[in-house]
């Protein structure tokens, strides 16, 4: 079991619908911030095992819903319901601290006695990454607690914002760096860890709701055709505070 994490927009279901596109022997849990999943969605038409854990944040309530998500996985699958699978990737909300969600797997294996925890990677946004870390201890924490970060968007990044960033990085995290890969290269990325190579201890956060009071998360709904053009100026104009 590996566990994705990532600032918001950093790319996270982005490589796993291309993982997904090969790697069919893969289940996927996706943690959402907000009322209403979307990154399920997302992924739903490249594999039927998609779990999606309800509302909030994995930092919040990793215990039970990560725990009872992974049991249904395996119900699923045993019943014929599900495709069979022996690889999962926990995609985490980009809100979310992943010390938590550690502390759960590595203090509690009796809980999760059928997964093997592989490691922990984090999707860094090359664009907008070095802000990021500079803005939010949550993004700080989750390249701190990484065994490998991947660089994303490095087809639309200038080479100035990709070095902030690898800097950045290094301020914050001992992790190796690499640039994103594709097909057997990105599924080595996800799941090959040598194990031997990990820090001894890790600083892992208990706190709850690191995010309280920073972020909100509001659903609207409408009936109708939605027209893209005109749903992308009013999100700018809501964003800009028009």
């Amino acid at each position: 079991m590996t566990i994705l994490s990532g600032f918001l927009g950093s790319g996270k279901t982005t490589i796993i619908r291309r993982l997904l596109t090969y790697a069919c022997d893969t289940a996927v849990i996706v943690n959402e911030f907000g009322e209403v999943g979307l990154d399920h969605l997302l992924l739903e038409s490249a594999d039927d095992n998609i779990a999606l854990l309800p509302g909030g944040c994995l930092c919040c309530q990793a215990r039970g819903d990560l725990a009872r998500a992974l049991r249904s996985l395996q119900d699923r699958s045993a019943l014929g319901q599900a495709p069979a699978f022996r690889r999962v990737i926990v995609e985490t909300s980009g809100l979310a601290d992943p010390g938590p969600i550690l502390q759960v797997l590595l203090s509690d294996p009796l809980r999760l006695s059928r997964y093997r925890f592989a490691g922990l990677v984090t999707t860094a946004d090359a664009v907008l990454g070095a802000g990021q870390l500079a803005g939010h201890a949550v993004a700080q924490s989750q390249v701190a607690l990484a065994d490998r970060i991947l660089l994303t968007k490095l087809d639309i990044a200038a080479s100035a914002d990709r070095q902030r960033l690898v800097e950045a990085l290094a301020r914050h995290s001992a992790a190796p760096v690499e640039d994103r890969a594709s097909d057997a290269g990105l599924e080595r990325q996800l799941f090959a860890f040598d194990v031997g190579a990990r820090p001894r201890f890790r600083a892992i956060g208990t706190g709850h709701g690191a995010h309280d009071g920073l972020f909100t998360a509001i659903s609207l709904g409408w009936t109708g055709r939605v027209e893209l053009a005109g749903l992308h100026a009013e999100l700018t104009a809501f964003a800009l505070g028009v």
